[in-house]
Parts: structure tokens; sequence; C-alpha cells
């Protein structure tokens, strides 16, 4: 893995963590199954383990975030 992809992964995994903090008391995992995701996914995202599709990012903003969320997380994953 190349060092500015794993900045982008450790970047988009602290703006889903902050787009989550919009709604407290849920989980990751709660997060990730209402959003149509595997369970883990967002923790996998988080802990650094994958660089989400933008499938993924869409699933995530359409439920937890705004449009603008959205914009934000592709252009981190670019």
């Amino acid at each position: 893995m190349m060092m500015s992809e794993e900045k982008n992964i450790t970047t988009i995994g602290k703006y889903i963590l902050d787009m989550l903090s919009r709604h407290p008391g849920l989980s990751m995992r709660q997060a990730s199954v209402k959003a149509g995701l595997n369970m883990n996914a967002i923790q996998q995202i988080v802990n650094s383990d994958i660089l989400p599709r933008p499938n993924t990012i869409k699933s995530l903003a359409d439920t937890w975030g705004t449009p603008e969320d959205y914009v934000a997380m592709l252009l981190q994953t670019a």
C-alpha cells in the first residue's frame, strides 16, 4: 500500500467517525447495517483496513450524511 493511499484511508475513516458522531448512541455496526453494508464495513474503514468504494461512500452519505459529505468523502478517495 502506498503512503498516500494509507493517508486517504485514515482521513476518510476519521471523516466517517465525525459524520456518525452527529447521531449519538449509534454504533459502527448499527450504522453499517442501516446503510445496507456488511456489519463490519465501517469498522474496517476506520481501522484502516480498506479504502471504501464509491457505492459504499454513497450508501453512508445517503443514510447518515449529506450531499456535501458524499462529495468530501469521494475527494478523499481520489
